[in-house]
């Protein structure tokens, strides 16, 4: 419960984010800790793909092993975002909530559209 007013505190339905797992990759990427000596600084000041792209700036002038570097960066990236979206597979009605969280999308306001030949249908309104 979170302070007086007896809300429950917000409980993740996963454990990371797509920013989560990008910045642990490049965290804990060798090569993105040699050429880039103010990797830990950038992790907190910029978002993910800032992140790759000033990175992959300093990365690239070693040339054919660049290719290799981001091959294999986003290898273990796109191995650890599976196994996230086989977890939201199984979330059944929370699956675009757990979509959405993870990609760090946030929704504040939704409008509907629905063609007018079908909106009594839709609103339960007999024309």
């Amino acid at each position: 419960v979170a302070g007086d007013n007896h809300e429950p505190d917000y409980v993740p339905l996963l454990d990371c984010t797509l920013n989560s797992i990008i910045k642990d990759e490049l965290r804990n990427d060798e090569m993105a800790n040699q050429v880039h000596r103010t990797l830990n600084e950038d992790l907190v000041m910029l978002d993910e793909f800032a992140l790759i792209k000033k990175v992959w700036g300093k990365v690239k002038s070693i040339g054919k092993s660049a290719m290799n570097w981001v091959k294999g960066l986003f290898a273990k990236i796109m191995k650890k975002v599976k196994v996230i979206f086989e977890k939201i597979k199984k979330m059944g009605k929370k699956i675009f909530e757990a979509t959405f969280e993870f990609l760090g999308i946030t929704i504040t306001k939704v409008k509907t559209t629905v063609p007018k030949d079908i909106q009594g249908f839709v609103y339960g309104m007999a024309d």
